[in-house]
Parts: structure tokens; C-alpha cells; sequence
């Protein structure tokens, strides 16, 4: 874990080894959120001997006007991939309050030559339902925590991912890709979804030669 109330909120469970994390805390802020000290949260799973995947987790600034400071933030997430994993295989992921086909997202996503996991995942379906193709994470319409008079948004948007490249001799195959925690759970005398945003979960099928 890496702080919850005045720090990052980014933890990471893993039934596999934890052998190494870092975090950096983003320079680059605003507004009442500078406060919340935002950041990315590296962390390297040992699968087995030899085979190790590193994970980026991240939070970046709310708010649509602010892709400005998103930007920054994610140059500086980019940075520091580069820093620690240079060839190696990573996923990165997060909610990072980027629009699908935004600026934000194509400067992650083509910055790092990252799969976009839920849209592989997708455009791979026969029949994929309406609300598959949308997969809006955050949505105005179906959670009562985004409606339009508690988040000022007009519209519902896909804004949490899970990217993923190979690296090595380790590769990834998207088995499944989906929203998850969209159903309500009890909140005093009502039911609501947990957050405002829906989880996003990917099951990967990863494999490397044996050593």
C-alpha cells in the first residue's frame, strides 16, 4: 500500500511476490487535488523464477479542462517507465480520467507502444453488446455517483484502462476484458455501486520460456 487518506490511495495486492516498488509523486497538479499527492506506483511481480512483469499504477487528475495537467503527468508516469523497465513487460493501469481516443490517451497508449487490453478484447467479439463497445467506466447514465447533477458531466465516457506490453522473451494473450463492481451494494437506506467509476479487470494468459 502507498497511503490512503492524504496520500496516493494506490494499493497493489498480488498473490505473487511483490519484489520491488517505487512511487513517484507527480509535479504536475491542480486545483484542490495537488493535496491528494497523485502520483504512480511501480511495482515488480515475480511469477515465477525468472519471469517477472512490472505494474504501473496510476491516478490522474480529474476533470476535463485540465488535460493540460494530465499531460504532464503522464509524460512524467512515461519517464519513469523508462527509467525502471527498458525491455521488460509491463501493464499499466489506473483511472486516468482520460477520454477514449483523447490526446491523453494516445499519449500513453503510442508514447509507450501499449495495447489498450479492453478494446483488444472487444474488437476480438462476434457480438459484442452495446454496452461492451461503449465501455464507459464512468457513466452519467446507469451510477447515481456521476449523474449530471453531482459530477457536472454531460456525457458518459470509457476513462480507466489497463495497457499491457511484452517484453523479453514474456508475451500476453487478452483472454477477457470487462467493467467490474457495476452492481450496487447496500449504502445506508440505498443501494449504489461502490465508486463513481466502475472497475475495469483483464485476464491475461502470460507466457515465457522455461529456464
Amino acid at each position: 500500500p502507498h497511503g490512503l487518506v492524504g496520500a496516493s490511495g494506490l494499493i497493489a495486492i498480488s498473490k505473487y511476490p511483490i519484489v520491488e516498488s517505487h512511487f513517484e509523486k507527480y509535479t504536475d497538479c491542480a486545483d484542490l487535488e495537488c493535496v491528494e499527492h497523485k502520483g504512480a506506483l511501480m511495482f515488480r511481480v515475480r511469477l515465477r523464477k525468472g519471469v517477472e512483469v512490472d505494474f504501473y499504477m496510476t491516478h490522474t487528475n480529474a476533470w476535463q479542462d485540465q488535460s493540460l495537467v494530465r499531460s504532464g503527468q503522464i509524460m512524467q508516469l512515461v519517464g519513469m517507465i523508462e527509467n525502471y523497465s527498458i525491455g521488460r513487460p509491463i501493464v499499466v493501469l489506473g483511472d486516468f480520467n482520460s477520454e477514449f481516443h483523447s490526446t491523453n490517451y494516445w499519449e500513453i497508449k503510442g508514447n509507450l507502444f501499449l495495447s489498450d487490453s479492453y478494446d483488444e478484447y472487444v474488437n476480438h467479439l462476434s457480438n459484442p453488446t452495446p454496452e461492451q463497445r461503449d465501455g464507459f467506466s464512468f457513466d452519467i447514465d446507469r451510477n447515481p455517483w456521476a449523474a449530471p447533477d453531482i459530477s457536472k458531466e454531460d456525457h458518459p465516457q470509457r476513462l480507466d484502462y489497463i495497457f499491457y506490453r511484452g517484453g523479453g522473451d514474456v508475451r500476453f494473450r487478452t483472454i477477457e476484458s470487462k467493467l467490474d463492481f457495476t452492481e450496487s451494494v447496500a449504502h445506508g437506506s440505498e443501494t449504489k455501486p461502490l465508486s463513481d467509476h466502475y472497475g475495469v479487470s483483464t485476464l491475461f494468459d502470460i507466457t515465457a520460456p522455461l529456464q
